[in-house]
């Protein structure tokens, strides 16, 4: 798994296929890289986490309003649960957007 910072926050992970491409970090990680660690672990071992911070991640990546709204609306999504774009479309309040919330997505 690599996670791509941006002044210190975490907006990007790239989840492993298979390979080992890269260096292992030898310094422990940032503050931020470290929580975001342990809820990954956490939800992935079935716990319902929520993340606290998706006003800061997002704030982080420059979105647009159209991306903020979309990324919130994913963020709100309960544990184990889906939705589909033009869900998450419809409740971010662009109804007829289920393609560009697939690119936002992506």
């Amino acid at each position: 798994m690599s996670i791509h910072l941006h002044d210190g926050h975490p907006v990007l992970i790239t989840l492993p296929d298979g390979k080992r491409n890269g260096e292992v970090a030898a310094s422990p990680p940032p503050a931020a890289v470290a929580e975001l660690l342990t809820l990954l672990e956490r939800y992935f071992q079935g716990d319902d986490v929520a993340c606290h911070h998706v006003d800061d991640l997002i704030a982080s990546v420059s979105a647009t309003p159209f991306e903020e709204a979309v990324l919130k609306e994913v963020a709100r999504i309960p544990w184990g649960e889906v939705r589909s774009y033009g869900e998450i479309a419809e409740l971010a309040g662009y109804p007829h957007a289920a393609r560009a919330v697939g690119n936002v997505m992506h």
